[in-house]
Parts: structure tokens; sequence; C-alpha cells
């Protein structure tokens, strides 16, 4: 065996085989577990939040109905909230469920209730007989009390706002504002062909990872691979608004997309103008669950019906046009293209994605060393998770990357510094320094270019004095106001009095202490926050030791093999330390302004994805000759990081379908 091996090098394909098996034997293990018990037990499939009100006490002859649209193959049942008012009542509720076409209206099964068993304000389930097969269509709900009293009946409750767009809900025959608190029980089958579908696809792109590496491709070529292999499958298991403030960055794009196309943005109020159709899914889809599946699965590829312009719930943000511009660019071509509203926010993650891949590929292939870690890096957990979404997280992700990577080609490469070098880096600085200001201390390593590179002196200082200025110039006619009055307002993040910069600056062993104890409270919460094991948004925590596992790789790929010839300099980790200490200084001050209360004894609102765009400098610190592997193993790691993806999506897709 030892000499086949040798003769044939068939070690690589049996590396293969083993971890193909292992992807596989996991997701046939999940679907074991939680998936195929979603797919075929009857589930909530369509539902609707219970509100603050009530349609009132259901006394003899009053009426109430709910109209609803079901996508699904099956249907069960349904459920639906009452009241009791605290209170023992009595009477008898007659609900029926109704198939309803535009002509007719077809019983499918009356249930006879009786009032007296609701204790406290509760749902109850109705559960057909038969389950109703081929069930796409249109139904009603109608609830008619028999013989209730008034002072001694229930009542049905409401949802907050006029969420559920497919239908309305009536009271003796009049249109409410609020529709019915309800769910629609239905067996989610769609869901086997969705897991498979995703995950097959990722075996696949698996296979093509393997393939390239083995070919000895390079590794700016293996991202190509990778991220866009791991984008999608991100984009396929968190749904849109699941990302952090999501909906407001697709309010911004909503509006942005407007003026691309040359309409007008958004009303007086700053609420953008959109289709009806675009409101399939909305921000009631922060923390998803089963039926957000069911929305994008029967929604994404249907022909938009409800095109009237109406405006988005939400305003967009005071911020940089280009924030969101990827995004922005995609909502607009989706929109050109009439797709429904669905398709819509897909397409604008997926252009998000897009750009993000792009300033990868470009950062992995200048960065002169450590293009392990800053593979490792860009494809993280969480910055993936970003960066598929709307979130303007992903464009700041890939100019910090991409700076980085540009400083450090120009500080340690032979070449010389071209005039394209110059203005990309200050284009970078002055584009991307308004939508997070701290980041703009990564242009310091700009002092750091050899003089001599430059066949124009005074272009050294054009490029580092340009980089700064510009980015401080672009926060000047941006952000000013909001900087200004972040620093005085004392908001405390609506909990309370806040600080003042004037307090951080008359009381620094009182602020250090603040930080002292941001870190023993929630340094945990951080670090879990910023390697992926926490998907705070989304109320959605992986296994520690897939993130174990994760953190172990980061950790390898800064011990680069003997072959890299270039390792930071004493000069560049200096420079390398005050940029990484400024930026979490920098950030630590702005939370202590914006969102921490006086009577907190730590700063608040602090998430571990801020420290993400310097991760790469800060790992980059620990690289040694003394530590260094003495084998390569680049290649190894991305197809670890490729497995650790695959079961983080495992982890997050059986979360959503079991809440």
């Amino acid at each position: 065996m030892r000499y086949l091996l040798m003769k044939y090098n068939i070690k690589p394909l049996l590396v293969c085989l083993f971890l193909f098996f292992l992807l596989a034997g996991g997701m046939c293990f999940y679907y074991a577990g939680d998936v195929s018990e979603a797919a075929k037990e009857p589930q909530v499939a369509l539902g609707n939040p219970v509100g603050p009100d009530n349609v009132g006490e259901l006394a003899q002859g009053r009426t109430a109905s709910q109209t609803f649209s079901y996508h699904l193959g099956e249907l069960d049942g349904i459920q639906l909230y009452f009241l009791n008012f605290n209170r023992e009542n009595e009477g008898t509720l007659s609900i029926s469920l109704y198939r309803t076409t535009k002509s007719s209206r077809k019983l499918i099964q009356s249930w006879s209730f009786d009032t007296s068993s609701i204790d406290g304000n509760e749902s109850k389930d109705f559960m057909l007989e038969e389950p109703l097969r081929s069930a796409a269509g249109s139904y009603e709900i109608v609830v008619n009390s028999v013989d209730g009293k008034g002072g001694s009946s229930v009542s049905l409750q409401l949802s907050d706002t006029d969420v559920y767009r497919e239908g309305y809900a009536t009271v003796n025959g009049k249109t409410t504002v609020c529709d019915l608190a309800f769910g629609v029980y239905g067996k989610n089958t769609y869901l086997t062909t969705w897991y498979f579908a995703v995950f097959g696809t990722m075996l696949v792109f698996f296979v093509l990872l393997f393939t390239a590496a083995l070919s000895k491709a390079k590794l700016h070529r293996l991202f190509v691979i990778a991220g866009l292999g791991i984008g999608l499958l991100y984009l396929a298991v968190f749904p849109p608004y699941s990302a952090p403030d999501e909906y407001s960055h697709i309010a911004t794009s909503y509006a942005n997309a407007n003026i691309i196309l040359g309409n007008k943005a958004a009303d007086k109020d700053g609420y953008p103008y959109i289709r009806e159709t675009d409101l399939t899914l909305d921000s009631q889809e922060i923390q998803p669950d089963l039926a957000t599946y069911a929305k994008v699965w029967t929604h994404i590829a249907e022909k938009p019906e409800n095109i009237e312009k109406i405006t988005f719930d939400v305003q967009r943000l005071d911020i940089s046009f280009f924030a969101h511009l990827p995004q922005s660019l995609g909502i607009a071509a989706a929109w050109a293209m009439g797709l429904n509203g669905v398709a819509v926010l897909y397409m604008g993650r997926l252009f998000m994605l897009l750009f993000y891949l792009v300033c990868g590929y470009f950062s992995i292939r200048i960065i002169p060393f450590g293009k392990a870690v800053m593979f490792l890096v860009y494809l993280s957990p969480i910055a993936v998770y970003n960066a598929a979404s709307f979130s303007y997280d992903g464009v700041v992700l890939s100019v910090c990357f991409l700076m980085t990577a540009c400083y450090l080609n120009l500080i340690y490469s032979d070449r010389r510094v071209t005039w394209a070098d110059i203005f990309l880096l200050i284009l970078l600085a002055v584009l991307s320094a308004p939508i997070k200001v701290v980041y703009l201390l990564i242009a310091l390593l700009g002092f750091l270019i050899p003089l001599r590179k430059f066949n124009w002196k005074p272009a050294y200082f054009i490029l580092n004095l340009g980089a700064i200025a510009g980015g401080a110039a672009g926060i000047l006619l941006q952000r000013a106001s909001s900087i200004t009055g972040m620093a005085s307002s004392g908001y405390g993040g609506g909990q309370g009095t806040g600080y003042t910069l004037q307090m951080i600056l008359e009381d620094i062993p009182g602020f250090l202490s603040l930080c002292a104890n941001t870190v023993t409270k929630q340094g945990g919460d951080l670090f879990s926050g910023m390697i992926g094991q926490v998907f705070h948004w989304a109320d959605i925590e992986v296994s520690w030791v897939i993130s174990g596992f994760f953190i172990l790789l980061l950790v390898l790929s800064v011990f680069s093999s003997e072959q890299d010839d270039r390792r930071m300099t004493m000069k560049t980790r200096v420079m390398s330390i005050i940029i990484c200490l400024g930026v979490i200084g920098g950030i630590l001050v702005t939370f202590t302004l914006s969102w921490t209360p006086l009577s907190l004894d730590y700063i608040d609102g602090i998430q571990g994805r801020y420290f993400l765009p310097i991760l790469p400098l800060f790992l980059l610190l620990f690289q040694s000759r003394m530590l260094s592997i003495r084998q390569r193993i680049d290649k190894a790691l991305i197809l670890g990081l490729f497995v650790i993806h695959f079961y983080t999506a495992l982890d997050v897709f059986t979360t959503i379908i079991t809440r």
C-alpha cells in the first residue's frame, strides 16, 4: 500500500474522498435528524403575528373573516389566536374554511368550537380531517358566533399592522386596517428539494475546488471558486432581512436604484418608492423561520402582478451613495428586467457578493505575503454573512482589505509606485471614509512606502496626504453634522442620558475603566460575533466545535511556510499596532458616545464584526520565521475552510426550519 501511494501519489485523492464523504455524510445526517421531519410533519407554513388589538367580542350575529393566498402543495389546517379578556366565557363559534376563486366559494371544512375552553390568550388549531392536496390557491376563513352573549364572549386577535399583503380581514363585512392573527398548517415537501439542491451543489463546488487545488492553481484563483460557492451557500440559507440592520440598507438601496433609473428616489419623509410586489418579503423576516423559506420558495420565480408604485415602510439612511452602489445596481437591473420582489432582493445581494469577490480576488493576488491569512479572513463566516446581504459592511470590508493589500504590495514588492496606484488609494479613502470613519487609519500604511519607489518625490506626499485629507474631506462633507451631534448629544442609545466627548476627555481613567469592563464582560460575546459562532441579528448560534476548527485554521494560516521570503518588518509591525489600537479605540469612543448610557459600566452596542477590517493586519503581526511551517499547507486550509462553511450552513439551515 505504501508503495502504491508513493508510485501513483493517490494520497490527495484519498484526502478528497474522505472530505467528500465527510460533507455528504453530514448532509445526510442533518437531513435524517431535522430536515426530513420538517418536510413531512405539518408546520405553520404561513403566519401572521399577534398585535395589540382585537376584533371585539364575538357575540351572536358577529362575524369575522380573513382571506389568504396559499402556495404550497398541501394544506393541513388553520390556526387562530383568541382573547378571553381574563374571564370565563361561554358560547360556540362556527369556523369555516373556504376555497375561493373570482366567481365561487367552496367549503372545505367547518368546525364547531366551544369557547369555554379558552384559558387566557392562546392559539387554537383546527386541522382538516383529510389534508388538502394540490392546495395552491386562494382561501377564506370565516368565524361566526352561534350563541355568544355580550360580556361573556371571546375575541379574535389582530396583527400589529397590515403585514400580510395577500389578503384582508373583515368584521361584520367591513374591511379592517389590520389582518387577523392566523396561521396555516402545511407540509413543506419543497424542503427536501431545496436542501439537496443547495447542499448538493456545494458538493460540486468542493470537487471543483479540490481539482483546482490539485492542478496547482494559485490562491487568488481558488478564491473565486471557494468564494462563489460559499457566497451562494450563504445567500441560500440566510434569507433577505436576516443580516444586521438589513431593512435600512434595503431601503437605501431601493432609493439609490430609483436614482440610477432616473426616477424619484423617495417621498419628502425619506421613504423610498418601490413596487407593491417588493413587499412580498419585508422587515418582519429579521429572524427567519420556516414560513420565510416558504415565501422565498413560492414567490422567487413567479411573475410579478402588483407593480403599482408605493412607498417602502423604512426610511433610507443618510449615507454615502457608494456604500450601497453594488446592491443598488442589482436592484436597478432586476427592476429593469421586470423581476418580482423576492428575486429583486436576491439580485441586489448577488451584486454585492460579486463586488466582494472581485475585490477579494485582487486583494489576495497582490498582497505580498500572508495570502492564506487574507483568504481565510475574507471568507470568514461573519464576513461572508454580511457580504451576501445588503449591508454596507460588505463594501467596507472589500475596501479595507483591498487597501491593506495594496499598501503592503507597494511597501514590499520590487515594483515602483505608479499614478494609477496613487489614484486608486486616494479614491478608496475618499469613498470609504464617510461610511466608517475609523478605518481611514489604514491609510497610515502609505507612509511606510519607501520614497525611492516614487519616480517623482512629491508623489509620496500626494499619495499619503491626499488619501488622509481626501478621506477627511469626505467625512466633513457627509458626516460632520452627525459626528458633531454624537459627540455632544449624550444620547445613550435611547436607554437614558449618555456620554459626551467632553465627559470622556475630562475623565480618561474612567473611560479606560469602561473599556476594561467591556473586555471582561463583553469580550467573549464580541469574539464569538467576530468569528461567526453567533449570528446575533438572525438569532442563530452554531456549534463551538465548528467555530473552534475555524480558529485553528486562522492560527495555522499565520504560521506561513518557510518558502515565503517576506514578512512584516519591525517598522510595519509598529505601524500596524498603531492602526489596530487606533481603530479599536475609535470604535470604543464611537459607541461610548452613541450607544452607552451613564447607568452602564461597560460600552454597549459594539459587535464583533466591527473588528474584521483590521483582522488581517492583526494576524500578520504574529508571523515569524521561528514559528513557520516547513511544508506549505495553504490549500489544505482552504479545503478545511470549505468544510467549516458547509457545516455552518447546515447548522443555520436546520436552526431556521426548527424554530
